[in-house]
């Protein structure tokens, strides 16, 4: 959803984990694959306007020029921040289609960046959660 609860964010977004076997749904991770799709889905509702600077390329195919749109999202599970880049085709269209291959996964897209900020110690208060480098238990 837009954000409206945080200055930093133009996105918020919540996840829930499913767990039919147990009947349980968890709210308190996040999850990287669908956290990908947070902008481009943003913009294609019209969560969020796609402008910003042109670029040629930028693992798009080579005749494309395409403009890389920022989106700032606050995972509101954990209160980490992340910043996502994807392609658009400077008119605010997505483009999914791209030359970026990654190991593992078949065919070629559009290159999504994520960059996250601030997630040290979202899950457990803080970055060594005893205090402690090491721990002998």
């Amino acid at each position: 959803s837009k954000s409206d609860d945080d200055e930093w964010a133009d996105i918020d977004y919540f996840f829930a984990q499913v767990s039919v076997n147990d009947g349980l749904v968890d709210f308190k991770p996040t999850c990287g694959n669908i956290l990908s799709a947070v902008a481009a889905a943003a913009i294609e509702m019209g969560l969020f306007s796609a402008a910003t600077t042109t670029t040629t390329g930028a693992g798009c195919d080579e005749e494309t020029v395409s403009t890389v749109v920022e989106v700032k999202i606050r995972a509101v599970n954990t209160g980490a921040l992340c910043v996502s880049r994807v392609q658009t085709d400077g008119t605010g269209n997505v483009i999914y289609d791209g030359e970026l291959a990654l190991d593992g996964i078949p065919g070629t897209a559009s290159p999504v960046t994520l960059d996250f900020m601030k997630v040290a110690g979202s899950s457990t208060g803080s970055f060594l959660p005893s205090g402690n480098v090491v721990d002998v238990v």
